[in-house]
């Protein structure tokens, strides 16, 4: 930690005042107050991490304690209870955790020191548990009878447009005043001061709100009269310490155990421990993370899922492997297959856009005739009617296979003025959050897509679609350009001659008036959907005739007819 490199283990103990015996001691705790104190030998000051193997990326999937419905419920919860006067702030938290066959997570932390590096980084190995924490946040430097501490609340993305609002400000505040407080019992009456009060300080990542509290310690207190009276650490537990514990151990599923605990080292009276945040920990093949966020009365319980999502980003990305759901944590180009009876339907023409994709974009990918022969009939199999296959192509090859539950109703759309373009981007990448925000919005307004329009009233595509539009007795679908993703479905029904490309605006999709040429129907083109009719746009309603059901029919049996599997 910080440049020292303790080996050779003399004891272990459980007992916080082990820590009063002379030497150099590594303290780990967990948040509900279990201790190891572990006692080295030989010290190093300013030594490199000497592990030098690479880190081999998890390839399972990470489950989550809390999903995002039971987390959002969870921060409403936390919120009734400030209502009612219980609290004033509550850290909700939720711990990962995926099979790791790995005999070690050293080569992990050397890869976070490269990556994701942080002055309060550290990491331990003992025979029954390794911690590699790339914490940020100082629980306490402690320098003869001097004592600081750090409090860290308040995050926002790195280069968000937003500075930090209200929500963040009153969180910090209510942490420094707590940590006031506790440092208040184990400092001399007068000596603790607030030294800096919410500077912004850059982390990967993330920009985060920290502020310094100081004081002088009483005369004879040792190490266990030190940590007890401040542990856990108000940033991650709540205001008052004691109802938010309470409301934590109510609501939260599962110990938060090493994580939201203190890690660093002591010596004599010297000591450096982080509050263990971002921190990795291997024990019986099981490898956690946990993440979190300071609830207050002004929080949006989606606002802090996505916090607990960006706390999460950078370091699980480093790790490897995958999110519930299938997505990795990294950022890469993706295609979503629709598969009938273990057939793969136009499968070559989404590996093709992948490929062209990939190459653009300075993506590695695989070998195409491995991805064919070997990974794909590995995971393709007929279980499933309809099944969704959606392959990732990053750091690692993803591949979920789930199954597709259709729906035939025809679609209500609403419009989108999107930025000033008519698209998403030309090519299918992720992170997808923002497409599925859109639609997560539209959803809960009672739609079931948008319909993306330029600032010169163009007209664009969907969130997960392409449209086309009957014009006469034409189907027009929009150009694409560096804007609109060529979708799969869309390019089929090109080649075919059922739709061509053309100029839409938003004033001849509403026209009604026969001043301008009128669009008689839609239809929404997407790989899963195939093709289905748009019944409303906004307040405007359109036809579904035989035109709709010609088309449909006719790229039924075109995507049908090249499927492989």
């Amino acid at each position: 930690m910080d440049g020292l490199l303790a080996t050779e283990l003399i004891t272990v103990s459980n007992d916080l005042n082990s820590l009063n015996d002379d030497g150099f001691w590594v303290v780990s705790t967990t948040f509900e107050g279990a201790s190891i104190c572990a006692k080295f030998g030989n010290i190093f000051e300013v030594a490199p991490f000497p592990e030098q193997a690479p880190w081999h990326l998890i390839e399972t999937h990470w489950k989550s304690s809390l999903g995002r419905e039971e987390y959002e419920k969870y921060v409403e919860e936390i919120r009734s209870q400030i209502f009612l006067g219980n609290a004033y702030q509550v850290n909700a938290c939720r711990v990962l955790t995926t099979y790791c066959n790995a005999s070690s997570i050293a080569p992990l932390f050397a890869k976070i020191l490269e990556e994701n590096p942080s002055h309060l980084a550290a990491f331990l190995r003992l025979p029954e548990i390794e911690i590699a924490s790339a914490s940020p946040e100082l629980f306490l430097r402690r320098e003869g009878t001097s004592i600081l501490t750090s409090p860290m609340k308040g995050t926002r993305a790195y280069g968000a447009d937003s500075g930090f609002g209200v929500k963040d400000s009153s969180e910090n505040l209510m942490i420094v005043d707590l940590m006031r407080n506790d440092l208040g019992r184990i400092c001399k009456i007068g000596s603790v001061n607030t030294t800096a009060l919410m500077r912004e300080e850059e982390h990967p990542g993330l920009i985060q709100l920290v502020s310094d509290v100081r004081g002088e310690l009483l005369e004879g207190i040792t190490w266990e009269e030190i940590i007890t009276p401040l542990h856990p650490p108000g940033s991650v537990s709540g205001a008052p310490k004691i109802a938010s514990l309470k409301i934590i151990s109510t609501l939260e599923p599962v110990l938060r155990e090493n994580y939201c605990g203190v890690f660093g080292w002591v010596q004599g009276e010297q000591g450096l421990l982080n509050v263990a945040i971002r921190t990795f920990w291997l024990k019986d093949s099981a490898l956690s993370y946990g993440t979190g966020a300071g609830i207050t009365w002004g929080s949006d319980p989606k606002d802090e899922w996505q916090e607990t999502e960006l706390k999460t980003a950078n370091l699980l990305r480093i790790a490897g492997g995958f999110s519930e759901t299938g997505w990795p944590f990294d950022s890469g180009i993706f295609e979503t297959i629709r598969v009938e009876a273990g057939k793969a339907l136009l499968l070559d023409k989404h590996l093709e856009r992948a490929y062209r994709s990939a190459a653009e974009l300075g993506i590695d990918m695989p070998d195409e005739s491995w991805l064919r022969e070997e990974f794909l009939p590995r995971h393709i199999n007929g279980r499933y009617r309809i099944g969704r296959l959606r392959l990732t192509f990053g750091q690692q090859i993803g591949v979920n296979f789930e199954e597709y539950r259709e729906e035939t109703k025809l679609l209500r759309l609403r419009t989108l003025m999107n930025d000033g373009v008519a698209g998403f981007g030309i090519h299918k990448s992720y992170p997808y959050t923002r497409n599925l925000t859109i639609l997560e919005e539209a959803r809960s307004e009672g739609f079931d897509e948008v319909l993306s329009v330029g600032s010169h009233g163009e007209i664009g595509e969907g969130a997960i679609s392409n449209f086309a539009f009957l014009v006469g007795d034409e189907w027009i679908t929009p150009r694409t350009n560096s804007e609109i993703l060529p979708g799969v479905v869309r390019s089929v029904a090109i080649a075919a001659g059922l739709i061509r490309e053309g100029d839409l605006s938003l004033e001849e999709l509403k026209n009604s008036s026969g001043l301008l040429t009128e669009v008689r129907s839609v239809v929404a083109l997407s790989s899963m959907k195939i093709c289905i009719g748009v019944s409303q746009i906004d307040d405007r309603f359109y036809d579904i005739g035989e035109e709709v059901s010609s088309l449909v029919t006719s790229l039924r049996k075109i995507t049908q007819s090249n499927s492989v599997g």
